[in-house]
């Protein structure tokens, strides 16, 4: 029975160099994840809110790293060559959430797709572009508008949720 506490602190580091290597692999930064919204480990039940804003939204990662949270958003399906513009707005958003949440802007945030991890910068412009971004999205909204289709890419089109409904469906 004295070999017990030495079999549960092998299994610990077992359990923490796993972790580690998968974090290390994704291309993620090293840190604690303190919350993940992906399954049920260590689940995620605090949307981040700005009331400003009227934003609200929950990465599917959150890792503390050198006293500052870092948003990581992970995507599924095909990896494209760069990260689409939508993906970097959600992840701008989350950076922008965490900065009102925590009073730490993080520098940076993470997209990761099945073959490669993108590291976005945080910086002044991408911030900027969010602001504007959701202040023309607000515009449309308050002149009852829908906010114009993208068709750029037919295979979103059809593989979009609103396709029965939607007017403007290529």
């Amino acid at each position: 029975m004295t070999w017990y506490p030495a079999i549960l602190v092998i299994i610990a580091l077992i359990l923490l160099w796993l972790t580690q290597r998968g974090q290390k692999r994704m291309g993620l930064p090293r840190g604690r994840v303190v919350s993940t919204d992906m399954g049920k480990w260590q689940k995620n039940n605090q949307v981040l809110f700005d009331p400003h804003q009227k934003l609200a939204g929950r990465p599917d990662y959150l890792v503390e790293h050198k006293n500052t949270l870092i948003p990581i958003e992970v995507k599924t399906g095909h990896t494209p060559s760069q990260p689409y513009d939508s993906h970097i707005l959600q992840l701008a958003a989350y950076c922008h959430l965490v900065a009102v949440s925590t009073g730490k802007t993080p520098p940076y945030g993470f997209l990761n797709y099945p073959e490669r991890t993108f590291k976005i910068d945080f910086n002044s412009e991408l911030q900027q572009t969010l602001l504007l971004t959701m202040g023309s999205m607000r515009n449309y909204q308050h002149q009852n508008q829908g906010v114009p289709r993208s068709h750029h890419q037919a295979n979103r089109c059809v593989n979009c949720g609103y396709r029965d409904i939607c007017d403007q469906r290529l």
